[in-house]
């Protein structure tokens, strides 16, 4: 009877034990982060333009519009270049902003109508200045990349894309915005 009675413990397994109960599952937010307030300066059109300077191409116009989007958890935007002789071929970028409340950071990307794209950080405002830092695909290659943003004065913000050379940052475009609306 013994060996019947063990035989029939072994076949049913170990005896069950307490386990803990099951991790609560995170709630959503209920509102947008405070941080993305000091996004608010960029929403509406913008007209913008690039720097030129002797040696380089004509200045590309292009137009830009952002706004809160996905119940103003995010920053949506759609910057597209004007075809002229300096840009044959214009690129349309879509573009997204939030801020991670995990990070304690600004996070963004954008993706272009050439297969390029992009996901960048940013810490704060650092004197009246956005800096995202990042990686972007394009052109079958991955790089370092540095997008910075002025903060809108008086309906006027700035630009500038940098990639990572061997040992410094290369300036690839810098543009000059002005609000139209």
């Amino acid at each position: 009877m013994f060996a019947l009675v063990l035989a029939a413990a072994v076949a049913a397994g170990p005896a069950p034990t307490a386990t803990a109960a099951p991790a609560p599952r995170p709630s959503p937010a209920d509102a947008p982060p405070k941080a993305l307030e000091g996004l608010a300066v960029f929403e509406g059109t913008w007209a913008c333009e690039s720097l030129s300077d002797e040696g380089v191409p004509p200045p590309v116009r292009s137009r830009m519009t952002i706004a809160r989007e996905l119940d103003g958890f995010w920053y949506a935007g759609r910057a597209t270049d004007e075809k002229s002789e300096a840009e044959p071929r214009p690129a349309t970028r879509l573009f997204f902003w939030s801020y991670d409340n995990v990070l304690g950071k600004f996070v963004g990307g954008w993706l272009d109508s050439r297969g390029g794209w992009s996901a960048q950080t940013s810490p704060d405002w650092v004197d009246d200045k956005l800096v995202f830092l990042g990686h972007v695909t394009a052109t079958g290659e991955k790089v370092t990349a540095r997008e910075t943003f002025t903060r809108p004065a008086q309906g006027v913000f700035r630009r500038r894309y940098e990639i990572l050379g061997f040992i410094e940052f290369q300036l690839i475009r810098e543009d000059t915005c002005r609000k139209q609306d």
